[in-house]
């Protein structure tokens, strides 16, 4: 029996990267794509020693980087634009993959490159379709205060998350738990739910179950500055709760220093005291800052940290 040829799709990222080195322990890498993690503007046009010093930033701050893993391993690299679709089409189909595992994109794959491994095109999705269907079901999950996440491997097809489903697992959400902290159950799911699916097609195995053509949840589209995403009728524990899930990722509270790039507040615990703050307001107390809601107080820390701002401004430089 022969070993599957995989080209991965991607973004560097943790989530990404992990699930990559996880197949590659017992699968071959043919192809490495990078998806533009900023569709709206063209990131192809980085050419050159540009491209290789912002590569080499990249490895020193320490972030995650499909490019610089593409070229460790001498595995074929393509970065994805937001026009380079045609383009991906003839790569995939100079390196005949027998399937492609996408792991975090930015767009949707069309049809005449999905349907060109023989065995199809897998993706990993971070919800319990067909549920959360869209690029962003961790944050809707988390406002909506779902006490179960799921994860969920489907077969990608014409519409968006709705291909037949072939493996799904859930996981417990905590109250107050962390994004960091569910992504990292998240992460060493999909690792799991991935090599059981490649072996599973290797062997022949796979029966998938067709989705239903909508979903219960609307979709998890992507916030817009300004989006009214909280509103402060909620009882303190589901504010408290949606802040702690989205802390450092979404940032929807001022930055405690609007002149240093790369700085949030961290989201620590609640009470019930009283206080005479309008809802939604930043002040403080004998114990240090504070978000006032009518029911309480949600306490906030923040230590200026330099390294994430350095790294923050090399982003903005290099990506």
């Amino acid at each position: 029996m022969r070993q599957l040829r995989i080209i991965f799709i991607g973004k560097s990222t943790k989530f990404s990267t992990s699930q990559l080195l996880a197949i590659s322990k017992k699968y071959e890498i043919v192809g490495i794509v990078e998806s533009d993690p900023s569709p709206g503007k063209d990131l192809s046009k980085s050419r050159g020693k540009k491209l290789y010093l912002a590569t080499f930033v990249k490895r020193v701050l320490g972030k995650p980087s499909l490019k610089a893993m593409a070229q460790e391993w001498k595995t074929p690299y393509f970065f994805l634009s937001k026009t380079g679709m045609k383009e991906l089409e003839s790569f995939v189909r100079n390196i005949v993959p027998d399937v492609i595992c996408v792991a975090s994109m930015s767009q949707l794959l069309k049809r005449d490159v999905f349907s060109l491994p023989r065995l199809g095109t897998i993706n990993v999705h971070p919800s319990l379709l067909p549920k959360y269907r869209g690029p962003y079901p961790l944050l809707w999950t988390v406002l909506n205060m779902e006490k179960t996440g799921g994860v969920t491997i489907y077969f990608i097809d014409d519409g968006e998350d709705s291909g037949a489903i072939i493996r799904q697992e859930t996981f417990p959400i905590e109250s107050g738990e962390s994004y960091q902290s569910i992504e990292v159950k998240i992460r060493n799911i999909a690792s799991r739910l991935l090599i059981r699916t490649l072996d599973d097609l290797t062997l022949g195995t796979i029966k998938p179950t067709p989705q239903p053509l909508t979903s219960p949840t609307a979709r998890a589209r992507r916030p817009k500055p300004g989006d009214p995403l909280i509103d402060w009728k909620w009882p303190i524990e589901r504010i408290w709760h949606f802040l702690r899930g989205t802390e450092g990722v979404l940032n929807i509270l001022p930055s405690p220093i609007p002149w240093l790039p790369g700085q949030h507040w961290h989201i620590g615990d609640f009470d019930r005291s009283q206080h005479q703050e309008k809802p939604g307001q930043l002040s403080r107390d004998k114990r240090g800052w504070f978000l006032a809601h009518k029911d309480g107080k949600i306490y906030l820390k923040h230590s200026p940290d330099l390294v994430k701002a350095f790294k923050c401004i090399a982003s903005r430089i290099f990506d």
